[in-house]
């Protein structure tokens, strides 16, 4: 499969940490390698971008999600944070992502991973 799109580097980003979290969650155990998945967070990734631009990426995405907003670095802080704590835990991806997953078949106005077959 080819990866298509803008976030294709994205993509292979995200999936090469999916596994080697769960490489490192065998290799090395008892330690454990736990990931965090995140969507569209308000972060400073986005400075490149014109501030109209910026803005209407985020408030675009926003009104795509369930949750009616885009993350801020505390949301996905807080994922970090639960997997710390927890214990038994390893291996996981944790998505925050404020409902991606489930809308992106509407076509979410923001850099969302595309696949398509060669």
């Amino acid at each position: 499969m080819a990866v298509g799109g803008t976030a294709g580097i994205g993509l292979a980003v995200a999936e090469a940490g999916r596994n080697l979290s769960r490489a490192l969650a065998l290799e090395p155990a008892p330690i454990r390698a736990d990931v965090v998945s995140p969507g569209v967070v308000r972060t400073e990734l986005w400075r490149e971008l014109p501030e109209a631009d910026r803005e209407g990426l985020f408030s675009s995405a926003a009104q795509s999600l369930p949750v009616g907003r885009v993350g801020e670095p505390e949301d996905g802080a807080e994922a970090y944070l639960c997997l710390m704590r927890g214990r038994y835990s390893t291996g996981s991806t944790v998505v925050v992502d404020g409902g991606t997953v489930l809308v992106r078949p509407r076509k979410i106005p923001c850099p969302a991973p595309r696949l398509s077959p060669r």
